[in-house]
């Protein structure tokens, strides 16, 4: 039982961390083409700076939100796997 629950909690690390690296590539991806549309409209010197700007406002945002976006959800999903019960009609050989 102790045994699953690391297992469990040991495999979520890699996939958040997958999931975290694929989601940074997609928002600079966005983000570039997001500044490579606005450039031609005001130039590519504010079209960084703009881009720039919304990161930081999201920064702060998450920042300012970190208890409840960030850390209660954690919490619960690590809870839930440490606190699971076994079934009891799973007989172990």
């Amino acid at each position: 039982d102790l045994v699953e629950k690391v297992v469990k909690l040991v495999t979520a690390l890699p996939v958040a961390v997958t999931l975290l690296i694929i989601t940074v590539a997609v928002l600079f991806y966005f983000s570039m083409a997001a500044v490579y549309w606005m450039a031609p409209f005001v130039g590519q010197a504010a079209a960084f700076a703009i881009m720039a700007s919304f990161f930081l406002l999201l920064l702060v945002l998450v920042l300012l939100n970190k208890q409840s976006w960030i850390e209660k959800p954690m919490v619960r999903i690590l809870a839930d796997i440490l606190l699971e019960e076994s079934e009891p009609n799973n007989p172990r050989t």
